[in-house]
């Protein structure tokens, strides 16, 4: 784009003498007739780029999915392992009763007694474990979906 000043007369004698300001832009354009391909190599890597970005979200999303689905199944898988060792836990604590007040009557050896008692503790660690165990799923699977299942309410709601 140019400014500047320049006759008004079309003459061509006159063109250097006695000039006359005027307002005008002159405006050169250059547009390629040909470019070699570039453009279209160029629109194809676009494209490209642009379906790998696609691709990487696709793929971004299926993992999400995959990491809630395994953090409900092992949520599942624990929750049913508590109620199965609840009720172990309950069954050896009545089965330590029992011996305990067979130990008392003297009708077990203190070593039956004993290896009872390391049963019922061994039952119980292993319930606190799995308990452990269910509430890391929990916190895992509220990780993923952003959600307090304790309270609830969403943790985007809970934290504003």
């Amino acid at each position: 784009v140019t400014y500047g000043i320049e006759k008004k007369d079309e003459r061509v004698k006159y063109l250097w003498d006695d000039l006359d300001n005027s307002n005008s832009i002159t405006l050169n354009a250059y547009l390629p007739l040909w470019d070699g391909g570039q453009r279209k190599k160029n629109i194809q890597a676009e494209q490209l780029s642009l379906a790998q970005d696609e691709l990487r979200i696709r793929e971004e999303k299926q993992d999400i999915e995959k990491g809630i689905i395994n953090a409900y199944r092992d949520l599942q898988e624990y929750s049913q392992r508590l109620v199965n060792l609840t009720q172990s836990v309950e069954l050896s604590n009545k089965l330590t009763t029992g011996t305990i007040a067979k130990y008392e009557n003297q009708e077990i050896a203190l070593e039956n007694l004993l290896q009872i008692i390391t049963r019922s503790r061994d039952t119980q660690a292993k319930f606190l474990d799995v308990y452990i165990d269910y509430r890391r799923s929990m916190l895992d699977l509220m990780e993923d979906t952003y959600y307090d299942f304790d309270n609830d309410v969403s943790l985007l709601d809970k934290f504003e």
